[in-house]
């Protein structure tokens, strides 16, 4: 059986490692940019050999004349742009998430169309998947429920490391949500009483974090999330791992949206929106200078009650047991 892992960069990798961890001893295909198969190599104990993304005509060509039985992704937009199906083979197309979100809001109208099965981390991926296949008549996918593999980095033997008075502040990509100005607005009102570190998202322009290194300590360490005392975010996923996995509460910069859906029709709430009350508090803009006593309540008045709600919010299948569904439904053996 072949079965090819399709990562965009090495952060891809947290998300689909628990696959290949399952996966690993059939014919096993790393598609993915020469820098980040290095590093996987340097990082990973991995089998596989490497095929090249390469450029856009590249990209395509190999996308178009791939010979495999399954391809597993944790990029969407699936059959848009050059990520095409093959001519060559029927091979099954698998989406993994790598994040809890929604589907119906900052990800493209018909980002998740294409795939033959998606693994769903909860309900709301389940019931927003459906809804759009009814409303638009597209072909029933197989959707397969399963745990949300990245709150495993989050193990129980670190949570007690937190330390008072340390901000983690993680915004979402490209600084496109959380500006600049309103960062260094937000650094000015907390550095002398807080210790602050800054977690990029992987896809954060380097020209940003460069004039933010001067004001802040930047990491990618994920030893922050158990550090800090409090998540400061906007509109980033990261924040629910946080709080579901360490029972921590998030504040929410409620500015500009992490918005690419503005044509569904889908009445499904969007849980960026609905689960925010269930971990932390939300400030806008023109409350940045009342963030002292904004935090100070956010951390006073949180309990860890509403995770115990959480086998209504997310799966808790293991990947195995989600592989196995996946391949009986194909009536394959791997």
């Amino acid at each position: 059986m072949k079965i090819v892992f399709h990562l965009r960069q090495y952060s891809d990798w947290v998300y689909l490692k628990s696959y290949y961890e399952e996966l690993k001893y059939n014919q096993i295909v790393f598609f993915t940019d020469k820098k980040t198969f290095d590093e996987l190599n340097e990082k990973e104990d991995i089998l596989g050999h490497h095929l090249k993304t390469g450029n856009w005509p590249r990209f395509l060509y190999r996308c178009l004349t791939l010979k495999s039985d399954y391809f597993i992704t944790t990029t969407p937009d699936f059959g848009n742009f050059s990520f095409q199906r093959s001519l060559l083979s029927d091979c099954r197309y698998i989406y993994v998430f790598h994040s809890l979100i929604s589907t119906h809001y900052a990800y493209r109208d018909n980002a998740f169309d294409a795939f033959d099965t998606i693994m769903c981390l909860g309900p709301h991926h389940f019931s927003e998947i459906r809804a759009r296949e009814q409303n638009k008549g597209l072909f029933q996918k197989n959707l397969v429920p399963v745990e949300y593999t990245a709150l495993n980095r989050f193990n129980t033997e670190s949570k007690n490391k937190k330390q008072s008075k340390r901000i983690l502040i993680a915004p979402t990509w490209n600084g496109a949500v959380l500006d600049y100005d309103s960062i260094l607005a937000i650094i000015n009102i907390l550095k002398n009483d807080y210790q602050l570190k800054f977690r990029p998202h992987p896809h954060t322009d380097k020209k940003v974090l460069n004039r933010l290194s001067k004001h802040i300590d930047i990491t990618f360490d994920d030893q922050e999330f158990f550090l800090a005392e409090l998540l400061l975010t906007d509109w980033s996923g990261v924040s629910f791992e946080y709080s579901l996995a360490l029972k921590k509460p998030v504040l929410f910069f409620e500015h500009n949206e992490k918005r690419r859906n503005y044509i569904s029709e889908l009445d499904n709430p969007v849980i960026e929106y609905s689960w925010r009350n269930l971990f932390g508090k939300t400030f806008k803009k023109d409350e940045i200078e009342n963030l002292h006593e904004i935090i100070g309540e956010t951390i006073e008045t949180y309990t860890a009650s509403s995770l115990s709600l959480n086998d209504d919010l997310i799966y808790k299948n293991s990947v195995r047991q989600a592989l196995s569904i996946v391949i009986d439904s194909n009536d394959q053996l791997l």
